[in-house]
């Protein structure tokens, strides 16, 4: 039996799981990668880092475009991972957790404090939230007030500035680990 190769199974749409593993998999093919422990190197080099997310936290979230499962990127010290949103210093940013869409498609939640005097960030802070494409196009961009519910625990939530659409962060919880939307 002759194997097929994997763009000839698997549909032809960027953003969905399949769609983008497909380019993946035809750019593995033509770095001539012959080895796994090749591929790390080589994706990074290509700024395909892996991502440390911890999908026992994913959350059913209301986003602009209806629900998506959100899995976060792990709090953590390791380039993989990302720190607290609470502690971005102002004009950081961070790559919070990826979306996923009924149909499958994938977008990243970036995170950028705006404002702020103090780490960790304080009720009246604000912040950026992004829905990117796994391209990085930013195909929806809004502006929230922190306000922080419980500084012990590291709960808060973002609230609409103004004209921007309601950032659909809704509720941060373990220090803005879990993102969590009613």
């Amino acid at each position: 039996m002759k194997l097929q190769r994997p763009e000839s199974l698997l549909p032809n749409s960027p953003n969905t799981v399949d769609g983008y593993v497909q380019s993946l998999i035809e750019t593995v093919y033509q770095l001539g990668i012959t080895n796994p422990l090749q591929l790390e190197p080589a994706l990074t080099n290509l700024g395909l880092a892996p991502r440390l997310v911890n999908p026992h936290f994913a959350t059913s979230v209301c986003t602009p475009f209806g629900r998506m499962i959100h899995i976060p990127v792990q709090i953590s010290t390791k380039t993989e991972g990302r720190p607290s949103l609470y502690f971005l210093p102002v004009g950081g940013e961070a790559l919070a957790g990826y979306l996923i869409n009924p149909e499958g498609e994938i977008y990243e939640r970036w995170v950028k404090r705006e404002t702020g005097s103090t780490i960790p960030a304080q009720t009246g802070d604000d912040f950026r939230v992004q829905l990117r494409t796994l391209k990085g196009e930013v195909i929806w961009n809004g502006v929230g007030r922190l306000e922080v519910t419980d500084p012990k625990r590291g709960e808060g939530r973002l609230e609409a500035i103004g004209n921007d659409p309601k950032p659909f962060g809704c509720w941060w919880a373990g220090w803005s680990f879990v993102l969590v939307c009613p």
